[in-house]
């Protein structure tokens, strides 16, 4: 009989102490997720908003011509395309300093 007690409370013991650490391992992993996902988004947010400010106060500018049109494209696409590359290589460079 004080097999079955004593089985039963370390039992009891054994479930506290996993759930314990399975919250604490959500906890963290949720956090951190958070983080990246803020960490990537922000800057991205704020070149998107930027950049579709910029495209609506010049497209003001080309009033139909595709020619005028399609050279504000390009370059708009390339100058932004260069900030999305930037930002991701000092992201690749500072994970490869903290490995």
């Amino acid at each position: 009989m004080l097999g079955i007690v004593v089985g039963f409370l370390l039992d009891i013991f054994a479930s506290l102490v996993l759930v314990a650490i399975i919250s604490a391992l959500i906890w963290l992993g949720t956090n951190a997720a958070i983080v990246v996902i803020l960490a990537v988004f922000l800057p991205l947010f704020y070149f998107y908003r930027r950049s579709l400010r910029y495209v609506v106060a010049r497209g003001r500018k080309c009033r139909g011509k595709c020619g005028k049109s399609a050279l504000y494209a390009i370059g708009a696409t390339i100058m932004y395309s260069i900030w999305f590359y930037a930002i991701f290589i000092v992201a690749q460079r500072i994970s490869r300093l903290r490995a």
